[in-house]
């Protein structure tokens, strides 16, 4: 994950991988729908709910922001994600 210092992001590591935890827990498989999330950031939770749905389109206002959760998915190999 990249973290940039002009956007938000967790500060706490393991509070932040407890988050993603029980975000993937709560929605479940979804291997079979879409995703539309809005505001997406750097991706932090974009790219692993990606792993449990088929398509994720992924948008977000700020560009800088925009282009880690890019570069993230490329280097995650994650290819079921538009941003």
């Amino acid at each position: 994950q990249r973290l940039l210092e002009s956007s938000f992001f967790q500060a706490n590591l393991k509070l932040n991988q407890l988050m993603q935890s029980w975000l993937l827990q709560e929605l479940g498989d979804n291997s079979s729908r879409d995703l539309l999330e809005i505001y997406c950031g750097n991706g932090n939770f974009t790219l692993p709910a990606a792993s449990i749905f088929r398509q994720v389109l992924a948008t977000e206002v700020d560009g800088n922001a925009l282009a880690a959760a890019k570069a993230c998915a490329k280097e995650a190999k994650i290819e079921n994600l538009q941003v």
